[in-house]
């Protein structure tokens, strides 16, 4: 049986990790509470400054 090295394991990973964000970005409306964080809510009140 062959033993799978750390950094094999590390790089599959982060690829699936990268594959998992595209398809975040990809295939989930903006509107999405998921897309509502912290800086969404920080990004609004700077616009809503610079109107006034």
């Amino acid at each position: 049986m062959t033993r799978i090295k750390p950094t094999r394991l590390f790089h599959w990973l982060l690829a699936v990790a990268f594959l998992a964000a595209f398809g975040i970005a990809q295939f989930v409306p903006d509107k999405n509470p998921l897309f509502s964080g912290v800086s969404t809510r920080l990004h609004t009140k700077k616009r809503s400054r610079l109107n006034t």
